[in-house]
């Protein structure tokens, strides 16, 4: 075998993931990402921009802190955490430490996560990340617009219905008026009844309770590989 050895960088910040935090410390110790946001969430919303990295350079990189920068036509948030040194091989995780409520309308909000020390990074292509949400008239949803899973009855519950869902805080009073679900296009999903329902978490009884739910829908041929609305009366 050939090996080929190359001389590593003394610093050298690697991002390895990031974050648009809503909540925190509310339902959940770390918050919950939030993509695509109601407007009638704005006013009980604070976003925590974080990302983690990892060291990958040979030495201490010293006053490493996060950059997070909102853009939307315009820089309309600029946000740093605290400093960290960060010693070779080892990873932090860190935070915006001034929160960010949407404030310039509807629309798209682009997103970039960067890290920055008390030395120039010698080694640039690993450094940032992109991202958006938008903030919209009625749609509230953790998703970035994309399916990447999906999940089917198991066997030992073949002809019985299974509950599935999602976790969200609610952070300022709103109406609910549907349910936006993605279904797989698996041919047997067709004339599948399906329904939405709502659930709200009881601290007293450590325990989710029952609140409204949707009509039944019997999946179409047309729904397959496709985005249903379920409607709340």
């Amino acid at each position: 075998d050939n090996i080929r050895i190359v001389e590593g960088h003394p610093i050298d910040s690697d991002i390895q993931a990031s974050y648009i935090r809503s909540g925190i410390g509310t339902s959940f110790e770390f918050g919950l990402d939030y993509y695509t946001i109601a407007q009638s969430q704005v006013p009980g919303l604070d976003i925590t921009f974080a990302a983690k990295t990892i060291n990958q350079g040979g030495s201490t990189f010293e006053g490493l802190h996060l950059v997070a920068e909102v853009d939307k036509g315009g820089v309309v948030y600029t946000g740093t955490s605290t400093d960290v040194d960060l010693a070779p091989g080892a990873e932090d995780s860190l935070g915006t430490t001034d929160a960010y409520t949407p404030d310039a309308g509807l629309g798209t909000y682009n997103v970039s996560w960067s890290f920055e020390g008390d030395e120039v990074d010698p080694y640039s292509p690993n450094d940032a990340m992109t991202s958006s949400f938008r903030l919209t008239e009625y749609h509230y949803g953790r998703d970035n617009g994309v399916a990447n899973g999906s999940v089917s009855n198991v066997g030992d519950n073949a002809g019985n219905p299974l509950s599935i869902g999602n976790v969200m805080d609610i952070f300022a009073d709103a109406t609910i008026y549907s349910i936006d679900v993605d279904i797989t296009d698996a041919a047997d999903n067709e004339g599948a009844p399906i329904y939405g329902q709502i659930m709200i978490y009881n601290d007293d009884a450590g325990d989710y309770e029952y609140i409204d739910q949707t009509n039944d829908y019997d999946i179409t041929n047309d729904d397959l590989g496709g985005t249903i609305k379920l409607y709340f009366e």
